[in-house]
């Protein structure tokens, strides 16, 4: 029985496993590393797009603001508030725009302890559209309640 042949396989029989072994883990690596690679780009892609949602609301929600703090004190219930277009600065070199409008619905009882005599109430509908610099629209409703002296 030949005890070295057994322990030491002959070098013929190993020729290129390591060059086989070697480009089966590169070659996992590299779909390992592509893989990686595509996530982040779509993780890229989700936040901007998340941006550009969270851009175009708050521009409608400024919008809603601005109806409020440069209509409130002309408000009549007898005439509509017509669509005011703005742009406004959202950013390094990117602008923005909203639109917003006034519209009467009704007129209501003050309540509380507004004397009804004295005082009446109406109800507003805004509506506001907001733009983001890539053209994403957002549209928000709000309502508003004025009330003021006969």
């Amino acid at each position: 029985m030949n005890m070295h042949s057994s322990i030491h396989p002959s070098p013929h029989r190993q020729r290129g496993a390591v060059l086989v072994v070697s480009l089966i883990l590169l070659v996992i690596l590299t779909l390992l590393g592509m893989s990686v690679m595509n996530t982040s780009q779509l993780e890229e892609r989700m936040a901007a797009n998340v941006q550009e949602v969270n851009q175009s609301f708050h521009s409608a929600e400024t919008g809603l603001s601005w109806g409020i703090a440069n209509e409130i004190a002309d408000l009549n219930p007898d005439v509509d508030v017509p669509a005011t277009t703005a742009t406004i600065p959202s950013g390094v070199g990117r602008t923005d725009e909203l639109e917003y409008s006034l519209q009467f619905i009704a007129d209501a009882n003050p309540g509380g302890l507004w004397d009804v005599a004295q005082f009446r109430a109406a109800h507003f509908d805004m509506l506001s559209i907001g733009t983001s610099g890539s053209g994403l629209e957002t549209t928000l409703h709000g309502g508003l309640k004025k009330i003021a002296r006969r």
